[in-house]
């Protein structure tokens, strides 16, 4: 995107309004220079991290093929991982977390397929949104009941957040963004996104079905 960074991301016109759509999911939209936030989940039964040194080991795969990514914050759980990261090259989360979850199911005994639950979910973030998710996966271990602070967690990774809880209405908008693949953001976030692809990603009126 062209402008000026603003700590995350480019500079973006304020807005109360943000867009919840919930319906299949797109062709992947990762936008070069804008924070994204990423899931990706273990195969249902399976945990990823057993003890530290499974923990440790995903970590430092995951600095390793961090090339034309930045990390801005992570939390790894014992069956999936949020991250914020943004890319400078539109393949750039692919090649990222592609070489990570190779080497990661080698290193269990598995291949991707045996221990990750299909590809990872992803989406844009505008700022307001990267602060809030930054918040949520700061909290994400204390709401799962495996510490009492964030702090005690040693895995989370980078500009974590210990103040307070994110905001609940933002949260929603995330989960549900990163469910589909569209950009979690205000108005005019929205729209740039769109520009910089070329095409619309609002949700279409459905008419009346036939009747045969």
């Amino acid at each position: 995107m062209d402008g000026a960074a603003h700590r995350y991301s480019a500079p973006l016109a304020q807005s109360f309004f943000s867009f919840v759509i919930i319906v299949a999911r797109l062709a992947r939209i990762v936008i070069p220079d804008v924070p994204h936030h990423v899931v990706q989940r273990a195969r249902p039964g399976l945990t990823l991290f057993a003890d530290d040194a499974d923990y440790g080991e995903y970590k430092d795969m995951l600095e390793r093929n961090l090339r034309g990514v930045r990390l801005v914050a992570a939390c790894l759980m014992p069956d999936h991982v949020h991250l914020i990261a943004i890319p400078s090259a539109s393949d750039g989360l692919a090649r990222m977390l592609g070489e990570t979850r190779r080497l990661f199911a080698r290193y269990k005994g598995l291949g991707p397929q045996g221990l990750w639950r299909g590809r990872y979910l992803s989406c844009p973030l505008d700022q307001a949104h990267a602060e809030a998710a930054i918040a949520y996966l700061s909290f994400n271990p204390v709401r799962a009941g495996l510490v009492e602070k964030p702090s005690d967690w040693k895995w989370l990774i980078g500009e974590t957040s210990f103040e307070s809880p994110a905001d609940v209405r933002r949260i929603e908008v995330i989960r549900a963004a990163t469910r589909t693949g569209r950009p979690a953001g205000d108005a005019d976030f929205y729209a740039r996104i769109e520009y910089e692809l070329g095409r619309s990603l609002k949700l279409r009126k459905r008419g009346r079905k036939a009747r045969w």
